[in-house]
């Protein structure tokens, strides 16, 4: 079981700065079994950015959502939005070697560092950010590789582009770092053994994922951000023999 720790007075006092609380909606049901029982919570709330948390101490956790959406559930099911479909985990590196060029033309544009409305970020720092996901999920990928169902740290992706500037980035800088940590990931999936690929992992909010579900997880996030910026990933069908080896480039 899940070790979970008391709520701390200076966590509920960042908490209370950070978030302002509209309701909470609890649904019990009590009829479950004799020891234990299924609830529903819905928290409405707004937040003035940044990492925040809710306090939960259950026996199992099945599904959390945020906005109404489940990023790991629509992964596995399709993203009506972006196009994603699962694909092969054993694609995965070479899917991934497919973007880097698509995000060296787009971030070569002329409107790399405009962003298209206030609240909605430049090409370049979806891309600054894709970069940083990358190295994210190596890690990831390496502790569920080498521990036993390793909890996968939290990432702030909000604090991360402002600690980092993306705003002020070079274009041409980000894009080849994002080479390189693309090139090494891709590698890594390519050599994941056939018995590795349910190797488990737990997320920070106990969702669990294997090292396939990891993988495509991580692909609608490549595959959604360069949706984000007007461009679209081909799928598997489209990509060369070479390409899905991991060596050469699409057709």
């Amino acid at each position: 079981m899940t070790a979970y720790h008391s709520l701390r007075r200076d966590e509920a006092a960042a908490r209370a700065a950070l978030l302002d609380l509209t309701s909470y909606d609890v649904t019990l049901d009590l009829a479950s079994d004799e020891k234990t029982f299924r609830s529903r919570t819905v928290i409405r709330f707004s937040s003035r950015g940044g990492d925040t948390f809710c306090d939960l101490k259950p026996l199992a956790v099945h599904e959390i959502t945020l906005d109404g959406k489940d990023w790991a559930t629509v992964a596995a099911a399709g993203c009506a939005e972006c196009g994603h479909l699962p694909q092969a985990p054993q694609l995965t590196g070479a899917l991934l070697l497919a973007s880097v060029d698509l995000w060296r033309a787009r971030i070569e544009a002329t409107d790399a560092r405009l962003r298209p409305d206030a609240s909605t970020w430049s090409p370049l720092e979806y891309l600054a950010h894709v970069r940083d996901l990358t190295l994210v999920f190596a890690q990831r990928l390496s502790s569920t590789l080498a521990e036993n169902e390793p909890e996968l740290a939290s990432w702030d992706q909000d604090a991360a582009a402002v600690e980092a500037s993306y705003y002020a980035l070079d274009p041409a800088e980000v894009i080849e770092e994002y080479a390189i940590a693309a090139t090494a990931l891709a590698e890594a999936f390519d050599a994941v053994e056939d018995s590795q690929w349910e190797r488990t992992a737990r997320r920070s909010d106990a969702v669990t994922f294997t090292v396939a579900s990891m993988a495509n997880y991580f692909l609608h996030d490549i595959r959604h951000h360069l949706h984000d910026v007007g461009v679209k990933l081909p799928d598997s069908s489209r990509l060369s023999e070479s390409t899905r080896s991991g060596k050469g480039s699409m057709d």
